[in-house]
């Protein structure tokens, strides 16, 4: 199930505190007018607040207002406190590390007994969903593709695209085969909302 066009706008204003109603038709591919729609809806029930004329979106006329979330409706500085630990030991993201991440993520996938490669696929997108990867599957040439809708790690992920590399060797793990990254946002986090990966059988 794809997430709401709200949860969308919540998600981004997270990221990038002071995004305008333009910023966010386009980096979430929604009319302007639903996003004023939405908008509405969301600061009426105070999950979000305006920033009015923000100098940096002046064009002609009355300058764009920025919104960001409401300050009783903010999250935890999870996401801050991941940047300074990565900051202070940079080694974490390093190979031999991320492999031994992934090992741990995957620690608790129970391996259907079944043979088949749909079965198989099917369960590992069902454990990836709770991790907030919004996973799904299709048949390909060679092997299964596997497209993440959702980056867990967006809000750290444009100083540290090597977490690419992490989810990488997570299907990896999960299925047994090498895994090819054929497109990431960590490679190009304005044009690419989606990640997208081939198991090599």
């Amino acid at each position: 199930m794809q997430p709401s066009t709200q949860a969308e706008i919540i998600r981004h204003l997270n990221i990038f505190p002071g995004s305008t109603a333009r910023d966010l038709s386009t980096h979430l591919h929604v009319s302007r007018a639903d996003i004023h729609y939405h908008i509405k809806k969301l600061l009426k029930e105070g999950i979000i607040e305006a920033i009015p004329g923000l100098e940096e979106n002046y064009r002609a006329g009355r300058p764009a207002s920025g919104y960001r979330i409401s300050p009783t409706n903010q999250n935890d500085n999870l996401s801050g406190l991941l940047e300074m630990i990565l900051g202070v030991h940079p080694d974490l993201l390093e190979q031999h590390n991320l492999f031994k991440l992934s090992e741990l993520l995957v620690k608790k996938f129970c391996r259907p007994s079944s043979p088949s490669l749909r079965i198989l696929a099917e369960q590992i997108m069902q454990f990836l969903t709770p991790l907030n990867y919004r996973p799904h599957w299709e048949a390909a040439l060679g092997g299964p593709r596997i497209y993440f809708e959702n980056c867990p790690y967006a809000s750290v992920l444009p100083g540290h695209p090597q977490l690419c590399q992490l989810d990488s060797e997570i299907l990896r793990n999960l299925f047994g085969f090498p895994v090819l990254m054929l497109q990431t946002r960590g490679k190009n986090p304005t044009k690419t909302r989606k990640c997208i990966f081939q198991v090599n059988l």
